[in-house]
């Protein structure tokens, strides 16, 4: 889990194509589009659903495009919702969360507009489902807004080595990892797995459990 990474902000242009206006992000977005699609003029630089996934998703391409859609084209939310969105159904279809890339547009329309309480409920509601590190649906939520809208600054940031059990393939034992950790000045309380890059992050009620419970007794390395 990490909260840290990088939110670009540029004044857009429209673009001839009709993609729409064209942010830094937005503009690599609709260039895998065509990469995705086979409509470039390079058949040779094609790609397939797994390495379109690994770009949106373990690159973050499919949250940036989602937070500049957000502040620079409001238009495009919509229009990924009414007449459906490549990015969230190759999403949905290969990444293994069949509701990952929906849950991502979902919060990025309630970013780019005002919003009932029976939508924020349903977002919300997914997120509970999609059972995120510890804290509430509400607050993983609202955190992804504030990310969403760009109001953050930069905070301070620790990283600390953790162990977990592990049991991989018959082979049980112990693996070490890194987490890097940001404090997100102005967002909700808690520890979240960082949305831009862990979009498909679940956790069974005992590891929600363990890492809330340890860091919430421990000094923070802050």
């Amino acid at each position: 889990m990490r909260l840290a990474g990088r939110l670009m902000r540029a004044a857009g242009e429209q673009d001839d194509a009709g993609l729409g206006r064209q942010t830094p992000r937005l503009a690599e977005f609709d260039a895998l589009r065509l990469r995705y699609g086979g409509w470039q003029d390079t058949p040779e630089d094609a790609i397939g659903a797994e390495e379109c996934v690994r770009i949106l998703l373990d690159e973050g391409l499919w949250w940036a495009a989602c937070a500049e859609a957000v502040r620079h084209d409001a238009a495009r939310l919509r229009d990924w919702t009414t007449a459906s969105c490549w990015a969230a159904e190759v999403v949905d279809g290969e990444s293994g969360d069949d509701a990952a890339g929906r849950r991502t547009l979902a919060v990025a329309r309630l970013a780019a507009g005002p919003a009932d309480e029976d939508t924020l409920r349903a977002v919300a509601a997914d997120w509970e489902a999609a059972r995120v590190l510890p804290g509430s649906a509400d607050a993983m939520v609202a955190l992804q807004l504030h990310l969403l809208r760009g109001d953050v600054r930069r905070g301070r940031r620790s990283r600390i080595g953790v162990l977990f059990d592990a049991l991989t393939d018959g082979w049980t034992g112990v693996a070490g990892v890194v987490l890097e950790m940001e404090v997100v000045p102005g967002g909700p309380p808690g520890l979240f797995p960082d949305p831009r890059v862990m979009p498909t992050f679940t956790a069974d009620a005992d590891f929600q459990r363990g890492p809330g419970h340890r860091l919430g007794a421990a000094r923070p390395p802050w």
